[in-house]
Order: structure tokens, then C-alpha cells, then sequence
């Protein structure tokens, strides 16, 4: 059977209120999610609709909890999820909401831990790369000179947002030694960033000043190099509001203009609340455009 939905949520009843919170956040993340409460019809026979819910979707997610272990109905259902992994390759991912003990055949399994709620979106983050994907995400960060000072708040906001460094890496003049392209398993360039089996490659690029010839030269190769391949690399821009319209726009067509006016920003800001808003509205767009991509495999 085809597989129609991205995670599948087993729960207690008593953490439906969080249960509805994590999928919310993970639809915010481009995520299809079967949900009990409102994936069961009036009419629908309670068994097979789970069964259906839980054989049409990529990865069973099991919120843990003293009363959910106990429960009748999340053993049936990740005892389901476990015999499906072994003959048609269903992901089985504790979720441990509160401490308790976990069955040996769950606790062998890799786990997200939720019970720091100071890093919930990031636990969201890692049940879709690589829980739902399967794939964890590499990033690559490359500016128009080394250590840039306004990089300093975007690693700041990433690693308090996302959990992980963002510092301005390489030049832009050094791109194409360090990236690489795949089109048909076959390496296009390069030798370092390759989108491959187990990792998705995301760029973030600082096109202001002298980086803005340099970065659509690169984008566009790779562009041309993954057409047509679903695990392509991610671009994100971080730049000013605005500035494909007024600084770029006199190095760049009209063409390029709207085609690039598609791709992720992440906006500079001197205010570090409202940086890491912005880190977060572009990683959730990245997060989209990689399940989405995962649906075409």
C-alpha cells in the first residue's frame, strides 16, 4: 500500500493537548500528519482506521509516557508499527515526553528527548531530519569574506533556535572547490557538500558587496547540474530586506530577479529576537522543501 502520510501519532489520551501542539508544529514544518481525532470518520470502524492510519504512513511516532506504556491501545499500535518496520520499512521513533521505562524493544530504538521544553522546536526539527527523512542535514555556510561581524548574531540566533553553529564560513570565491553537485549519482563537481543517501546539504549564502556575481554563477550551476534531482541542494540567502530588488537587482536580470526572489531568506536584523524569528520562518520553509522533496522519491 502506498504510503499517504508522513508520521503517524501514537499517544495516551491524557497528552492529547501536547499531541495536538507537536502536530501543529510539525504541519508548520510541510509535515502530513494522521492524527486520531482527525483522521477517524464518523462510521469509520476504530481498529481498521488505525490499522489503515498506521500502514499509509512513512513513521510511526510514539509519545512516551508512564500511562502510555500502560495503554492497551499505544501497545497495539506500536507493536503494528514494529512488525511493519521489519517487512515494508515503517520508522518506529520514540518520542519520551516524560521519564519512565521504556520496553526494551522501543528502547533500542534512537529517541527524541522532549523533556526539555526550552529545546521543543528543535526536537521537532530532529523528528522530521532525519526521523521522518531519514536524513540529517548538513549545512555549509559561505560569506563574502571570512568571520563576517554581522554572522555573529545569525550563529548567536542558530544555535539558540536550531541547535547547531552557523558561523560564516568560506568565501564566496571559494565555492566551487568546497560544493559539490549530483545528477544521476554522478559527482558534478567538487568534492565536499554532496546530496547523497543519508544527508541533505543546505547552503546558506551572503550575497551582499563583491559576493553577488560569484553566488548566481554558483547557484545557477548547481541548479543546472541537480535538475530533475530530488535530493538537490537547499539555498538560503541571508541578506537585508530587500536587497535582491535594490543592491543585486543591477547585477541581475529580471529573469533572475523573480527566479531567485523564490528562493529561502533569512533577513539581517540588528534586534536578535526578531533574527531568530527569522532563522526560524526560514528553517521551517527549508523543512517543507525536504519533505516535499521526499514524497517524489
Amino acid at each position: 500500500m502506498t504510503t499517504e502520510n508522513d508520521i503517524f501519532l501514537s499517544y495516551k489520551s491524557e497528552d492529547s493537548g501536547w499531541v495536538e501542539r507537536l502536530k501543529r508544529s510539525l504541519e508548520d514544518r510541510g509535515v502530513f500528519v494522521w492524527l486520531d481525532k482527525d483522521s477517524i470518520r464518523p462510521g469509520d470502524l476504530f481498529v481498521e482506521a488505525l490499522e489503515d492510519g498506521i500502514i499509509t504512513s512513512k513513521t510511526v511516532a510514539v509519545i512516551v509516557t508512564p500511562n502510555s506504556m500502560q495503554s492497551k491501545w499505544v501497545k497495539e499500535e506500536y507493536h503494528r508499527a514494529l512488525s511493519l518496520s521489519k517487512t515494508i520499512g515503517t520508522k518506529v521513533v520514540p518520542c519520551i515526553l516524560q521519564t519512565t521505562e521504556v520496553p526494551g524493544f522501543l528502547s533500542s530504538r534512537q529517541y527524541i528527548d522532549f523533556t526539555d521544553e526550552t529545546k521543543y522546536e528543535q526536537c521537532v526539527d530532529r523528528l522530521v531530519c532525519p526521523g521522518i527523512t531519514r536524513k540529517w542535514i548538513h549545512v555549509e555556510t559561505f560569506t563574502h569574506n571570512i568571520y563576517p561581524h554581522d554572522w555573529v548574531p545569525l550563529n548567536e540566533c542558530s544555535e539558540r533556535e536550531l541547535g547547531f553553529s552557523m558561523r560564516g564560513g568560506l568565501s564566496c570565491s571559494r565555492m566551487g572547490e568546497f560544493v559539490s553537485c549530483k545528477k544521476r549519482g554522478k559527482d558534478v563537481r567538487g568534492y565536499g557538500i554532496t546530496p547523497g543517501d543519508k544527508q541533505h546539504s543546505v547552503v546558506v549564502l551572503d550575497m551582499t558587496c563583491h559576493g553577488v556575481d560569484d553566488c548566481v554563477e554558483f547557484i545557477l550551476e548547481c541548479r543546472n547540474s541537480n535538475d530533475g534531482v530530488y535530493d538537490k541542494i537547499v539555498f538560503v540567502f541571508y541578506h537585508p530586506r530587500n536587497f535582491l530588488s535594490t543592491q543585486a537587482a543591477s547585477k541581475m536580470s529580471k529573469e533572475l530577479l523573480e527566479r531567485f526572489s523564490h528562493y529561502y531568506v533569512i533577513e539581517k536584523s540588528g534586534d536578535l529576537v526578531t533574527l531568530q524569528k527569522n532563522v526560524r520562518r526560514a528553517w521551517n520553509s527549508v523543512l517543507q522543501d525536504l519533505i516535499r522533496a521526499e514524497r517524489t522519491n
